[in-house]
C-alpha cells in the first residue's frame, strides 16, 4: 500500500453478488486495485488505502468506487506500473 494500491477484501461468505460486483468494481480499473477473500475481517467488505480504512456491513457501491478513486495513487511511494 506504500505505492498506492488499494486492497480491497471481503469475507469469504458474503453473498455471491457481493462478490461478483466487487470483481466488476476492479476489472473494470484494477490499476493499483487487489480483491481478495479474507476470513479476518472484522466487516463484510473492508477497504485499505496508505493511512485509510473503510469498513461496511452493507454495500455501498458509490463509496467502494469513490474510495478507490480518492486513495489509489496516494501512497508515499510513487511507483510507475
Amino acid at each position: 500500500m506504500e505505492h498506492g494500491h488499494v486492497w480491497i477484501s471481503y469475507k469469504p461468505d458474503v453473498s455471491q453478488e457481493i462478490k461478483d460486483k466487487l470483481k466488476e468494481i476492479v476489472e473494470k480499473d484494477n490499476w493499483k486495485v487487489l480483491l481478495e477473500p479474507r476470513a479476518e475481517n472484522d466487516a463484510k467488505i473492508v477497504l485499505v488505502s496508505w493511512g485509510r480504512l473503510l469498513k461496511m456491513d452493507e454495500p455501498d457501491w458509490g463509496k467502494v468506487e469513490d474510495f478507490i478513486k480518492t486513495y489509489r495513487d496516494r501512497g508515499p511511494e510513487q511507483t510507475p506500473e
